[in-house]
């Protein structure tokens, strides 16, 4: 009696139903003819390298299921595939990784070294966890230790000075994001991503339907911050106008949330 064998498909959402009952199909296609589908999954791992695995399995996941996959696509595209990219991905031990890491390190720093590191594990892990690598080697991996967080606030004698160089600026988008940051304390992104929708001026405060930790809040408005919204709001097209003829970054759309407001 044959001893029975099971073969995972893919997690869903990543393999969709559809996806799935195609698998199952050509699976019973290959057993028809007597190919073990395992042994013809482990001759596609066996081929399969880190940029292939990254570029086909990890970003189309991580679009899914994580807010910052933009940034994990940076990463990957600026140091990370450049190191792993044409290496099997069966092939790399936690030497490699080790190693990496530490050029990180003194190229950049402890802080920056652990973020690639992180980034590093969870694909690892899901390499694992999809029957794609039969270890990950990122599993014991130690993390550099890194210097306190310093915080500077501005004295009261710099904060006329910094409000003064503020308003020369000739960007009033920029100019009102930096006044905003300053006077509610809302983290880069949230202020930069905001939408008018959110703002709610006639009962003073910002609503973030979406923070770092998952949870939606709101964020008190001073006369300040008031002030500058008002000023936005009545100078919206304006400012819009100025966007688009001086974005330049990549990615950098008028219409999207860096001008959204």
């Amino acid at each position: 009696m044959g001893r029975k064998k099971c073969l995972a498909i893919g997690e869903f959402p990543y393999v969709s139903v559809q996806d799935a009952r195609q698998r199952v199909s050509e699976h019973k296609s290959l057993l028809a003819r007597d190919i073990d589908p395992s042994d013809q999954r482990e001759q596609k791992t066996n081929d399969l390298t880190f940029r292939k695995f990254a570029d086909e399995f990890y970003i189309p996941h991580a679009k899914l299921h994580k807010k910052t996959w933009k940034e994990d696509i940076y990463i990957l595209d600026r140091q990370i595939i450049p190191a792993f990219g044409d290496y099997r991905l069966s092939s790399i031990t936690a030497r490699d990784i080790s190693t990496f890491l530490t050029t990180q390190k003194e190229r950049t720093s402890s802080i920056t070294a652990n973020h690639y590191g992180r980034l590093l594990k969870r694909m690892f892990n899901l390499a694992f966890k999809w029957g794609m690598i039969g270890n990950s080697p990122a599993t014991s991996l130690d993390k550099f230790k890194e210097k306190p967080h310093r915080e500077r606030y501005l004295t009261k004698e710099e904060l006329p000075r910094f409000l003064k160089a503020v308003e020369e600026l000739e960007d009033g988008l920029s100019k009102a994001a930096i006044k905003l940051l300053l006077f509610t304390g809302g983290r880069r992104g949230e202020i930069l991503s905001l939408q008018w929708h959110q703002i709610k001026l006639n009962e003073q405060r910002i609503f973030l339907p979406h923070t770092k930790n998952g949870k939606s809040w709101s964020i008190l408005l001073n006369s300040r911050a008031m002030t500058v919204l008002k000023g936005l709001k009545k100078n919206k097209d304006s400012i819009k106008k100025t966007a688009e003829t001086t974005c330049s970054r990549p990615g950098m759309d008028p219409e999207g949330p860096t001008y959204s407001i």
